[in-house]
Formats: structure tokens, sequence, C-alpha cells
């Protein structure tokens, strides 16, 4: 059996404008493994699907820019170019020219690319959180494997290039947070005992890590780890704190939390 996969392109009036053959199959069903689509077959019709819806809608945004806003007058090409743009499902090739300003207006420049304007980044933004999300759990390498093995991605990309879009994305974030906050409980640590104790559930989630000591001739380690919460307020007075230090000692910490009746300053006498 053969099955033809065709694009149809329709107006917003429904009429279709274009039909683009997309790929074609020959399908059996004769064994289990002939059943759908194959990771391969999967990957070229994506990344097919991908060239020509991207490229029709590149079109539709050149021809808008194609003419004056102010007067309507067809814009002169100054220069033929090309950029690459980096997606989910390949990387692609778009036409990219330059085209001069009409005189009816004044401007700064006296051309522009209209294309800038579009893809503002050379990496589309689905890729960026694919990759930062892998690269967030495993390493950069076992993240570029995984996303090679699923999507369409080409050969070229490397591990450099995953990392670098990793921090990328990771800077954004820490520069939407903003600074960091010390505190965030107003008033001096004598007056929250007469702050109204907070309603509904209490979450905690911290991670662990290791601490070091420098102050002495040989430097120790302690591993640090925290306890996750999930629980009312009021059912709750503290959340223990295991610290393992490098002569594989384990201290317990009693944290108070804000709300109990433990909540205060914290005991030079709590660790046990």
């Amino acid at each position: 059996m053969r099955v033809k996969l065709q694009l149809v392109m329709c107006s917003d009036e429904g009429q279709e404008e274009t039909v683009t053959d997309v790929m074609t199959l020959n399908e059996n069903s004769q064994r289990i493994e002939h059943l759908g689509l194959t990771m391969a077959e999967a990957k070229q019709l994506l990344r097919t699907l991908q060239q020509h819806l991207l490229q029709h809608q590149v079109d539709t945004f050149l021809d808008r820019c194609a003419t004056c806003a102010d007067c309507g007058a067809l814009r002169k090409v100054k220069a033929h170019a090309s950029r690459s743009f980096r997606t989910l499902f390949g990387t692609y090739k778009l036409y990219s020219p330059r085209l001069e300003h009409c005189d009816c207006t004044r401007r700064k420049t006296a051309s522009f690319r209209p294309l800038s304007a579009l893809l503002t980044e050379s990496v589309a933004p689905e890729l960026l959180y694919m990759e930062a999300k892998t690269s967030s759990l495993v390493s950069y390498g076992m993240s570029l494997e995984a996303l090679k093995d699923f999507l369409p991605l080409e050969v070229t990309l490397d591990v450099k290039t995953v990392r670098y879009d990793t921090l990328k994305v990771a800077k954004r974030l820490e520069a939407a947070v903003g600074d960091e906050q010390q505190r965030f409980m107003a008033g001096s640590p004598s007056a929250w005992d007469l702050l109204p104790r907070p309603e509904g559930s209490f979450k905690v989630g911290i991670d662990g890590g290791d601490m070091y000591t420098t102050g002495s001739r040989r430097s120790t380690t302690s591993r640090l780890l925290l306890a996750r919460v999930r629980v009312p307020v009021e059912r709750i007075e503290f959340i223990s704190i295991v610290v393992c230090c490098a002569s594989h000692e384990r201290r317990h910490h009693k944290w108070p939390v804000y709300g109990s009746p433990m909540c205060g300053l914290t005991p030079q006498n709590s660790w046990t």
C-alpha cells in the first residue's frame, strides 16, 4: 500500500491555493514492526513539513514588507542574502533581502532587512527550551544525543552549541528574577512572634550540597541534606537538617518554621 502525504495551503476564505507533495510511504502490514511510522519516516516528515511551512510563512511576511506602508510604492531590492534559522525540526536557510526605504518619508537609514524584525534570534524558542530542559537533567553530551535520537536535528550540532544556548537561557532567567532578596520578612526579629500565623499549606523544597571549610590548615567537607516538606503549617514546627561531615559523623539541626511555636532566633545548642 502506498500512502501519499500532501500539504495543502488554503486562503483565509478556505480556498486551496497550493498543493505540495510532502512524501510517499510504502506501507506494509505483514509484521508488527511495519505498523505506523518509523522513527526515520517521522523525522523526514517533520523536517519536510517544517521546511514548507516555514518558507511559506517567511514569504508571506516578506510580501507584506515589499511595499511602502506610507505610500504603497514597491521597494527596491538593494542586496540579496540568506540567513540560517535553527528550529526544533532542523536548520533552514531563509531568503533575507535588503530593501531600500521609500523616499516619501525621511528615515535614519537608507535600507533595512525586514526579516531581522521577524527573526530576532537565530534559534527558535522551542529549541532553546528543549536544550535547556534536557541539559538541566543530564550532561550536555547526553542531552545532545537524546535530542538527536527523537528530533531531526542537524548532524553539525555539537556540545558547545548546546552549552552556549543553555547558558544563554540561564542568563535570561537570572535577569528576569532580579537581585537576590536576603530577607522576606519585614521588621526586626523580635517582632516576628507578633505576626499572624500563615494559612494553608507550607511547601518546602530545598536542594542539598557540599560545604567546605578553609579556615583551618586542613580543609574539611560537610554535606548538607535538607528535608522536603508539604504539610499544613499547624502540624510542623521545624525542618530537620542533616549535616554529614567528612568524618562520617552526622549532626541533626532543627530549623524552626515561621508560624510554629519554635519560631524565633535559632538557639546555639540546637545541634544534636
